[in-house]
């Protein structure tokens, strides 16, 4: 437990510095109500507990158990795709409603999600 809360604060703290340190640039629009990218930016849990975030300056971190992840991402208004460190590429359908998100990806799984508030 104490190691998960460990990486969890860290991914947190990662992200928080990504937020602080990111562009006012815009990089699209959300699907499902929102207007631009604004919305997906910032700190999102999953249903499972897995947790990504998204900085306005198209980077992202995400941890899942033991895994964390970094990479760029772009969002065109309603798909979200995530470039790797590694050069892997994965992508998914967003709609975004307030503080919660769906994500469809390419075979139909869909994962519910919900913002983190500062």
């Amino acid at each position: 437990m104490k190691k998960n809360l460990s990486i969890l604060l860290a991914v947190v703290i990662l992200l928080s510095a990504m937020l602080a340190c990111g562009s006012d640039a815009d990089t699209g629009s959300s699907g499902g109500g929102s207007s631009n990218s604004s919305a997906l930016v910032g700190v999102w849990v999953s249903d499972n507990g897995v947790v990504i975030g998204f900085g306005d300056d198209g980077t992202f971190a995400s941890n899942s158990g033991d895994v964390v992840s970094e990479g760029t991402y772009t969002f065109d208004g309603s798909t979200v795709v995530v470039t790797l460190s590694d050069g892997t590429n994965s992508s998914a359908q967003v709609e975004i409603n307030g503080d919660a998100m769906t994500m469809t990806d390419p075979n139909g799984s869909v994962s519910a999600w919900t913002k983190q508030q500062p």
